[in-house]
């Protein structure tokens, strides 16, 4: 994309300018001493004085590896998204440069980086229009393109995320009980956005969500494994190492049960357990997984608020030598509500795991804690792999599954989905967590489990990959593994429930428990892709992938 001296020039310096009105930032006031000493402050400073080197020696492939996305996770103030977004642009607006005293670069990786900035920066100006709408408007009347039209057609894109999932509303985090809807459609008959009798008949096929499925001791148990940044689970698979490229791992279970076997003498692992809850209840949405299903892979993330994951289908051995899915797939909210990273969530510290009334007093809590959430939401279409040549891209539609502590998300192991990047800033950027307003923001940590009827174990142990054998008891003792101690039972740990390793490992409690998970209904997407130009709105087939704008 070119341009010319005088908006190249512009761009950097509306950045450089740190008086700059434009910037919308008071970080540099000279009498805040306490700014300035605040370590969140230093470190995000120190990160702009880079990107601004950076962006003025056209030094892209280090903006979008070192500066912008590590300044977004840990941004606190508008402003501070502002200047991301200004860094972004300068990628966008400038054309690459080369200092006198700079090794040759790389082109190739540089004009692929550049490419990564303007999806960032398209991102965040797509996400914060709405503070623009006057100047919209204005532009529509005069028939004139906003600047991310212009950019979208330039990049060569047909279609973008639809504005009701980039910009998703942050004032509901479901539809309510589906049993409660259910008695309101005698009453009253269409409500396209609110639930009504054809939208609910898709969910049944699509996707369902539960929440209140694990005890709190059990969430509390994997919160130790997954929400600790550094848990040697983390640590051990190099999951936040910034010096290697993020690769996917996973790991399968055997999940059939001989009928005469103890229902207590199965589990072997704390995984075990969690797998089973997320059985029983996906066994709501998709009957079959009860009898069908062999093994269980599973995977999990802790990411950013800002974060999302592009949008793909579930299959085996990351599609190497075609596409097989699962039967279903299972999305565990570990914490998305601020929770602390080492241990129970506000307001839970006392709740027993099998006191109904306290489960349903919790439900009826309208705290701001509920309110709150970190990271996007997890977006189901209905489009189907093999629709290629069948479907009408415009009439896509989709569910936003929000994030909430504890709930589960059931779908088809053959739709497609994503995790839209949370909008704007952290819920809980004002907040001191755990007494420091310098401790790092909270994270959404999610555990995806996905049902087979056949899968195959790959990798040699020890080794990071898809669909690996989750390590023995007696393995453990290898370096390699020593992640696996987290997810030992630990017998002489009982809980104030009085079940020892951290929840209910009968499988009878387990399906009682799951059975009265309440079903939530998801906010329902009408339309999940944006037609960019008049021939994308007569589409009637699928284009290709690189021609849809996600954001990421």
């Amino acid at each position: 994309m070119s341009g010319n001296a005088t908006s190249k020039d512009r761009s950097i310096d509306i950045f450089c300018d740190e008086g700059n009105n434009n910037t919308n930032t008071d970080d540099d006031d000279d009498d805040d001493d306490d700014d300035k000493d605040h370590p969140n402050n230093n470190l995000i400073e120190t990160l702009f004085a880079r990107g601004k080197v950076c962006a003025k020696s056209g030094r892209f492939a280090e903006l979008v590896t070192r500066v912008v996305p590590p300044a977004l996770r840990i941004s606190r103030s508008v402003a501070d998204l502002e200047r991301c977004k200004m860094l972004c642009m300068s990628s966008v607006m400038t054309r690459h440069r080369r200092r006198s005293d700079e090794k040759e670069i790389d082109d190739e990786k540089e004009i692929s980086a550049r490419e990564s900035l303007l999806k960032m920066f398209l991102l965040l100006l797509l996400q914060q229009e709405e503070q623009r709408e006057k100047e919209k408007e204005e532009k529509k009347k005069k028939k004139k393109k906003t600047l991310s039209g212009r950019l979208l057609e330039e990049g060569g894109y047909w279609f973008r995320l639809s504005e009701d999932v980039l910009r998703y509303a942050k004032d509901r985090v479901d539809l309510g009980r589906a049993m409660e809807k259910k008695k309101k459609k005698k009453k009253s008959h269409h409500h396209s956005r609110d639930g009504s009798e054809e939208e609910e008949e898709e969910q049944a096929v699509h996707a369902k969500m539960f929440d209140d499925v694990f005890t709190p001791s059990m969430l509390n148990v994997m919160r130790k494994q997954f929400a600790d940044v550094a848990s040697p689970f983390w640590t051990q698979h190099d999951y936040f190492n910034p010096e290697k490229k993020r690769q996917f791992f996973s790991y399968v279970h055997d999940v059939t049960v001989d009928g005469g076997e103890d229902t207590r003498s199965r589990f072997s692992n704390t995984m075990d357990v969690v797998i089973e809850y997320a059985k029983r209840v996906a066994g709501r949405a998709f009957p079959r997984v009860l009898t069908e299903a062999t093994r269980a892979e599973w995977w999990c993330h802790n990411r950013a608020h800002c974060e999302g994951h592009q949008m793909h289908f579930d299959s085996d051995d990351e599609g190497i030598n075609g596409l097989r899915h699962p039967i279903c797939s299972v999305v565990v909210f570990i914490s998305a509500n601020g929770e602390t990273t080492t241990g129970t969530a506000k307001g839970e510290e006392n709740e027993k795991d099998d006191d109904e009334e306290n489960a349903s007093k919790r439900r009826k809590q309208t705290d701001s804690r509920r309110e709150r959430f970190v990271g996007g939401p997890t977006l189901v279409t209905t489009q189907r792999d093999g629709d290629q040549k069948n479907t009408n891209f415009n009439e896509i539609r989709g569910y936003l599954a929000y994030p909430k502590t504890n709930r589960c998300v059931v779908f088809d192991g053959e739709l497609l989905h994503g995790v839209v990047p949370g909008r704007g800033l952290n819920a809980f950027a004002d907040s001191n967590i755990e007494g420091n307003s310098a401790s790092p923001l909270p994270t959404r940590t999610t555990l995806m489990i996905a049902f087979w009827d056949k899968i195959e174990v790959r990798g040699s142990f020890g080794s990071i990959g898809s669909a690996r054998a989750f390590p023995t008891f007696e393995q453990v003792k290898d370096e390699k593994a020593h992640w696996r101690h987290l997810f030992n039972f630990d017998d002489d740990d009982h809980n104030d429930d009085g079940v020892n390793g951290g929840g209910i490992r009968d499988r009878n409690d387990i399906e009682k428990r799951a059975m009265r998970a309440p079903e939530m209904l998801p906010i329902p997407i009408e339309k999940v892709w944006h037609p960019l130009n008049d021939a994308a709105k007569e589409m009637t087939s699928l284009p290709n992938y690189d021609k849809c704008f996600q954001g990421f």
